[in-house]
C-alpha cells in the first residue's frame, strides 16, 4: 500500500512537471522526497536494487534544479547516505560507501554545524564504515573527537550516546593493543634499556583507577604515583589515557 500510494504520488508531480513550463522548485523537491521514501521502504523489505533506483532518481533529479537551498542540499546528502548504506547493507561493500559518506559528512557540517543531529549520525555511520574497512584508526580518531560533543548534544544516557559509547570502548582496546604492541617492539629493539622494567598502565574511567595492562593479574592502582620508586624512574605519556613507566 505504501508503494503504490508512493508511486501515485511520483506520477502526479511528475506528470504536473512535463506539463508545465515554470515548475516550482518545491515540485521538484517533493519529487525528490517521494523517490527517497519509496527506496526507504524498499529497502527495508530487502528490495535493494529497486531501492538504489529510486536513490539514484533522486539525485538526478536534484542536479536539475539551478543552485538549490539548504534543505535541497540536506535532502540529496539523506539520499546520498541511503545509496551509502545500500552499498554496506545489500553489497557488503563498505568501501564504495566511504567516499559517499564522508562527502555526506562534511555537507552536514557545512551546513548544519558540528553540533547537529545530522552531523553526528553521519561521523557515527562513517567511523562504522572505517572499521569494516580495517581502518580502526581512522574511525577511533573520528569517534574520540566526536564523542564529547554527541554526550553533549544527546545526554549522557541518551541511545545514540550509547551507540557512540560501545563504538568508542571497542576502538579504544584495538588501538591501545597496537600501541602497547609498537611499543614493547620498539623497546625491546634498544640494548641501552635491556634490564629495564617496562610497566604500561591505561587510566580506566569505569573504575577510576590506573590499569597495568601488560601484567597477568590486571593490577589496579588509585594513581601512576605509586609505580615511581626512585630517582631512576621515567615515565613517558603517549596519551589516550596510556603511559608508560620505565623503571631502572
Amino acid at each position: 500500500l505504501i508503494e503504490t500510494a508512493l508511486n501515485h504520488d511520483k506520477e502526479t508531480i511528475k506528470e504536473t512537471i512535463n506539463t508545465s513550463s515554470d515548475v516550482p522548485v518545491y515540485m521538484i523537491e517533493n519529487l525528490i522526497s517521494e523517490s527517497t521514501n519509496l527506496g526507504m521502504c524498499l529497502g527495508k523489505i530487502g528490495r535493494f536494487d529497486e531501492a538504489m533506483a529510486h536513490y539514484k532518481e533522486s539525485l538526478e533529479l536534484a542536479d536539475q534544479v539551478p543552485n538549490p537551498g539548504k534543505d535541497l542540499i540536506l535532502a540529496r546528502a539523506t539520499t546520498m547516505n541511503n545509496i551509502a548504506q545500500v552499498h554496506i547493507n545489500a553489497n557488503h561493500d563498505p568501501f564504495a560507501a566511504i567516499p559517499i559518506l564522508e562527502e555526506v559528512q562534511q555537507i552536514r557540517q557545512d551546513l548544519t554545524g558540528k553540533d547537529s543531529f545530522e552531523y553526528l549520525i553521519s561521523v557515527f555511520a562513517t567511523a562504522c564504515a572505517y572499521a569494516a574497512c580495517d581502518r580502526s584508526d581512522d574511525a577511533y580518531q573520528l569517534i574520540n573527537d566526536n564523542l564529547p560533543r554527541a554526550r553533549r548534544f544527546f545526554g549522557q544516557d541518551h541511545p545514540q550516546t550509547m551507540r557512540f559509547e560501545s563504538l568508542h570502548k571497542s576502538l579504544t582496546n584495538k588501538f591501545s593493543n597496537r600501541r602497547i604492541h609498537a611499543l614493547l617492539k620498539g623497546l625491546s629493539n634498544k640494548p641501552e634499556l635491556n634490564g629495564t622494567k617496562v610497566v604500561i598502565i591505561r587510566y580506566r574511567a569505569d573504575k577510576e583507577k590506573y590499569e597495568v595492562v601488560n601484567s597477568k593479574s590486571n593490577k589496579f592502582l588509585a594513581k601512576p604515583d605509586n609505580l615511581l620508586l626512585d630517582e631512576g624512574t621515567m615515565v613517558l605519556e603517549l596519551g589516550d589515557n596510556l603511559s608508560v613507566i620505565l623503571v631502572v
